[in-house]
């Protein structure tokens, strides 16, 4: 529970006194209503959420609870850690879907699941910063250029005030590119707090994407509200976070902010070109066993996309239903490349499964792997499976064990196949061994 119990102080007495839709606009001398300005709507918001001196003493802040997705099984744990908008980490983590991770040092943001680590720049990356300063209660001028009160809008019956807020650029990069739409955020207008935010980033595809993140439940910590139910909307998918512990200027050491050494990989890839790098290597690797759940078949080349459209959601399923914690992207394993495809439909996962209909527990073998990205669409997969042969033929290296390949790229998410990444890895041993 909270290291600094929660206040009894009662809401209303944090609240200003002429926070009401009626109170806040004014009829003109020809009738029109005219809006309160939206410095005005803000200053309300700030005064509703504690006393100016405790908003500004607050320099750190730290929340734990659970996380769930909604509409999903499983339920994991939240931490996040902010110490202004140049130092921010939040994690969530579940023993079925893994750890989830989205972080800044001050230079860098980035973003780090099982799927994927990213390195977010420019315009999207100053759309996390933004969301962290929401969670800190960071004042609207250190995120925004400028605000307009739109009008009044009911949100769930309740009138609030709508205010665009247009960004400004919080992250560094050389050429931000054009200027994203600006925020929508939704106040109460009888309470003065923010309800709902909507914000626009910049996608992979360079075409704007939308992020809605709803506040409730606010209590009073220290004299000051924080939201403690928070619901996050992105790309169909809505991720829901209760805390269970708010401590304002809680002690966040420096090493609380570091780069995993994922992110520091990641970072070498995006400084360096990562798509003609990754396009143009292949590397020797020790790999370690891996545990996998997977549905082996056979089928024809013509049939293998249906196929395996059907079977990785069985394995899915059945891997987050009974707890396991996947550790990387879906795969598929081929056993041989003939006429007919015998290959298995899986996923990485922390420890074996047990064993449920056509769902099996297996391994993919340690020791040496011959490893190249592909960068493209899948239909000219066979072009790096074609190189990593050539390279086993100079190096004197033999197949040893079933090849798989690792799809790190979600098409829902990312929609142009040019920029889906997906790892080829063959086991190997030298030509010749027993």
């Amino acid at each position: 529970m909270n290291a600094l119990a929660l206040l009894t102080v009662p809401m209303l007495a944090l609240l200003p006194s002429s926070t009401s839709a009626s109170a806040a606009s004014q009829d003109a001398p020809d009738g029109r209503e005219v809006l309160p300005e939206a410095h005005e709507v803000l200053g309300r918001y700030r005064a509703a959420l504690g006393p100016a001196e405790r908003l500004d003493a607050l320099a750190s802040l730290r929340v734990s609870g659970t996380a769930s997705w909604v509409g999903l099984e499983g339920e994991g744990t939240y931490t996040s850690l902010h110490a202004g908008l140049k130092r921010n980490l939040v994690v969530i983590e579940f023993d079925n879907f893994g750890r989830f991770e989205v972080g800044t040092d001050g230079a860098l943001v980035w973003e780090d699941s099982p799927l994927e680590t990213k390195i977010r720049d420019g315009w999207d990356a100053s759309e996390f910063v933004r969301r962290f300063g929401v969670a800190q209660h960071a004042p609207w001028r250190s995120m925004f250029a400028s605000a307009r009160t739109v009008g009044l809008e009911p949100l769930d019956g309740v009138d609030h005030w709508h205010v665009e807020l247009r960004p400004l650029p919080l992250a560094e990069r050389a050429d931000l590119g054009d200027e994203p739409p600006a925020d929508d955020w939704y106040l109460d207008a009888g309470t003065g707090l923010l309800r709902k935010v909507v914000a626009r980033g910049v996608g992979l595809d360079g075409s704007a994407t939308e992020v809605v993140y709803v506040l409730d439940d606010w209590r009073a910590v220290d004299g000051v509200l924080f939201p403690f139910r928070k619901e996050l909307k992105v790309s169909g998918f809505t991720l829901r976070t209760v805390a269970t512990s708010v401590e304002p200027n809680a002690a966040l050491p420096e090493e609380a902010f570091a780069r995993s050494e994922r992110v520091r990989d990641a970072v070498a890839d995006h400084r360096s070109g990562e798509t003609a790098r990754r396009q143009e290597a292949v590397t020797v690797q020790t790999l370690e066993e891996r545990h996998i759940a997977s549905i082996r078949v056979t089928c024809k080349h013509s049939e293998m996309q249906k196929t395996l459209s059907q079977l990785l959601p069985e394995v899915f399923l059945h891997a987050s239903s009974s707890g396991a914690a996947m550790t990387g992207p879906p795969m598929v394993v081929y056993h041989t490349w003939g006429d007919d495809l015998d290959l298995e439909a899986a996923v990485p996962v922390a420890a074996p499964v047990e064993p449920k209909g056509r769902v099996q527990a297996g391994t993919l073998p340690a020791g040496q792997a011959v490893v190249a990205w592909h960068v493209g669409p899948y239909e000219r997969l066979g072009e790096t499976h074609t190189r990593i042969q050539e390279y086993l033929d100079e190096h004197g290296l033999t197949q040893r064990a079933a090849a798989w390949e690792e799809y790190w790229t979600d098409p829902g998410m990312e929609p142009d196949p040019a920029k889906w990444r997906t790892k080829v890895v063959w086991p190997v041993e030298p030509a010749g061994d027993e």
